[in-house]
């Protein structure tokens, strides 16, 4: 018998790892699209809520001018196309995320670039919805601000609370 040991060898332990592994990661994967899948819908129901919907009813309070109007429609119209490639960008990526749990070799590194690459374009969305934000913010004056904070508290500051950041991904 020889002392080598052949290509095919692997110390003890290391398969039994493997297949104690890759199911973990599946689950994990599984239970994290999962997640994203159900927040991926907007909430139904309770219409009294105030709701990112009901910025157009505020805004006709705020008497903006024409000048104010033309400006927050135009960040509205380059929100909305930029939120287009965002959305579309972060389902591509959701996509090959979910495609990995068929591949019978997935590696951790696999795993966890994929993950990455979805929590960066989630971190794109954030980063343009409270640009896009503070953008519509600065072309108001103070008392039509106090107006907004009023009607949507923390809506600058605390987004999440009106579930702002989730509508476009960004739960986490």
């Amino acid at each position: 018998m020889s002392n080598l040991k052949s290509k095919d060898h692997k110390p003890k332990g290391e398969s039994k790892m493997k297949t104690k592994i890759i199911p973990v990661i599946l689950i994990s994967m599984l239970a994290m699209i999962f997640a994203i899948n159900i927040n991926a819908q907007p909430p139904k129901g309770d219409k009294d809520k105030k709701t990112p919907m009901m910025m157009g009813k505020i805004f006709d309070k705020l008497n903006l001018t024409d000048v104010q109007k033309d400006k927050i429609a135009k960040l509205k119209t380059d929100f909305q196309k930029k939120m287009i490639d965002l959305k579309s960008n972060l389902q591509k990526d959701m996509v090959d995320l979910k495609a990995l749990r068929n591949k019978d070799d997935v590696t951790r590194g696999e795993v966890i670039a994929s993950v990455e690459k979805v929590n960066k374009v989630k971190n794109e969305i954030a980063l343009a919805l409270a640009n896009h934000l503070m953008d519509v913010r600065e072309i108001l004056t103070p008392e039509q601000r106090k107006m907004v904070k009023d009607h949507f508290p923390g809506m600058m500051d605390g987004m999440r609370k009106h579930k702002m950041m989730e509508r476009f991904g960004g739960r986490r």
